[in-house]
């Protein structure tokens, strides 16, 4: 368990850059190290991404996610070259996560793509999803065991998205004491308990 910020689809775009600075900023500040830290990076160019990362490792993020560049006529593969191209600027030492949510913004990149980035950058190591667990499950069994998959979507299909392989889910906060006490009693295979929560 940790706490992510700058995930929610009310921040990734209609945050500016000082916005999304002062986010960062006061989540590390309250967390302060007691839990791990996810910060998902998005921007309006390549340099403010940069400086976004800069702060992120600067507060010891646990790790980063990046969402797509997203301008007007982008590509799948303007996507995965933007990815090829940020994940670089990453300390190795970083967990990177890519938001791969072509469902929900209409770009993202094929399973191919994934694991080429899977095999080339050795803190590639999870991807944020957008999807239903149906479609998430099939995703999940073309990937290497480590390379680790959450789903979003505020926790719907929660207990599908376990079942489904995805190592967790990164909601909005709204649920957060239900969302632990079900993915707990996942983890217990109590499932008929999770699904009365």
């Amino acid at each position: 368990h940790g706490i992510a910020c700058l995930g929610l689809a009310t921040e990734v775009n209609k945050l500016n850059f000082k916005e999304k600075k002062k986010i960062i900023e006061l989540v590390a500040e309250i967390s302060d190290g007691s839990l791990p830290l996810v910060v998902t990076i998005s921007g309006k160019n390549f340099k403010e991404y940069t400086k976004l990362v800069e702060l992120a490792e600067f507060y010891n993020a646990s790790w980063i996610v990046f969402q797509p560049i997203l301008k007007k006529n982008t590509t799948d593969k303007d996507c995965f070259k933007f990815f090829n191209k940020i994940i670089k600027v990453v300390d190795n030492n970083t967990l990177v996560g890519i938001q791969n949510a072509k469902e929900y913004i209409g770009v993202g990149l094929e399973s191919s793509e994934i694991l080429k980035l899977y095999n080339k950058f050795t803190n590639f190591r999870a991807i944020k999803g957008e999807a239903s667990a149906v479609l998430i499950e099939k995703e999940i069994k073309k990937y290497p065991k480590n390379l680790r998959v959450y789903n979003g979507r505020g926790g719907q299909e929660i207990i599908d998205n376990l079942l489904a392989g995805c190592s967790g889910i990164i909601p909005s906060l709204e649920g957060t004491d239900r969302f632990l006490k079900i993915y707990k009693l996942i983890q217990q295979k109590r499932i008929i308990d999770a699904k009365k929560i």
